[in-house]
């Protein structure tokens, strides 16, 4: 597979990011954006930057080379939008998969955005034999995972919680890795509004609930796309509800292409929402909870079907698009 083209995205305000609800009190916002909502804020800033008129292109009344690059209205994109990821002072983070869990002791504080963990004590789910199963007359469709013998204090999972992408692969012989929470990387500001008509004028006695994400000093959000002729060096894109926009720049790391390429892991991490299709039904090991969300359709000038999606830090058991493979021992 050919390098991934990476650039950091920093917001001028917030970002929000919602599904398809109308008007409804709801706080049901989706952060990080998906990777489907960044693929349509990049191909609406490259119709800006080639100077293209939407209309022309929902038409289809551009040139023909404008649709080989970034596709027809309404189609999937020919190339591929890998992440969003967190990135601050150089350091890019992703999720941690679902399949980790811990002893929490009580000691502990819950208060902090960051916790570090001895390697050595991370406890991973593992696969029990399928003829262990049968000896016991068990059966599933799907692997089953078990808890680990003798732990005192109650288990909890690191699902939901980020990582340095070179902590990714657990080493047994490290002594401490950090996990961080989403509060190192952004935080919610809860908003509330009023519902209007389609003429703007206001709609009595009808409020609504949304929240706002903004990010700390010095974070970005990551992202790469599988062209290297979409965007510029630099720029802006529109990112999610509000027309709100942000600041792109080409992000160059070699090491995270190296990782990204990888294809022999024992398992595999998403780095985005993936679709709940019957074909990664049969790949997926281990997820948190399913998220349902729709997106808008520029072709249409509606939202789209919803759909489900398993979340970020999903563990799939081969390689499948947007995900990076894990490099763990065999019989954890």
């Amino acid at each position: 597979m050919s390098s991934i083209t990476w650039y950091t995205y920093k917001p001028i305000d917030t970002i929000l990011v919602r599904g398809a609800e109308d008007d409804s009190f709801s706080n049901t916002a989706i952060f990080p954006p998906p990777a489907q909502t960044i693929a349509g804020a990049v191909r609406t800033a490259f119709l800006r930057e080639h100077e293209i008129n939407i209309s022309e292109y929902l038409n289809q009344n551009a040139e023909k080379e404008i649709y080989n690059t970034i596709g027809k209205p309404g189609n999937q994109s020919p190339f591929s939008t890998v992440g969003p990821l967190f990135e601050k002072d150089g350091s890019v983070f992703v999720p941690v998969p679902s399949s980790w869990f811990y002893e929490k002791r009580e000691t502990e504080d819950s208060d902090k955005d960051t916790f570090a963990i001895d390697a050595k004590t991370i406890i991973r789910a593992r696969k029990i034999p399928k003829i262990d199963l049968e000896n016991k007359r068990i059966y599933s469709s799907k692997p089953i995972r078990v808890w680990p013998e003798k732990l005192e204090n109650s288990i909890e999972p690191l699902s939901g919680f980020f990582i340095n992408v070179n902590d990714l692969n657990l080493i047994k012989t490290k002594e401490n890795i950090t996990f961080y929470k989403s509060g190192f990387f952004y935080y919610k500001e809860e908003r509330v509004g009023v519902a209007l008509y389609d003429n703007r004028s206001t709609r009595e006695g009808k409020l609504y609930g949304f929240s706002h994400f903004r990010l700390n000093n010095q974070v970005r959000l990551l992202f790469g796309l599988t062209q290297d002729n979409i965007l510029s060096d630099k720029g802006y894109l529109k990112i999610g509800a509000e027309q709100r926009f942000g600041l792109y720049e080409l992000f160059n790391n070699e090491q995270l292409n190296k990782k990204y390429e990888e294809k022999n892991g024992v398992s595999y991490l998403a780095l985005s929402y993936i679709p709940c299709s019957q074909e990664n039904q049969q790949k997926v090991l281990a997820f948190d909870r399913i998220a349902y969300f729709g997106g808008w359709d520029m072709a249409k000038g509606f939202h789209k079907p919803m759909q489900a999606y398993y979340p970020p830090g999903s563990v799939f058991a081969e390689y499948i698009e947007n995900t990076i493979a894990i490099q763990e021992e065999k019989n954890a």
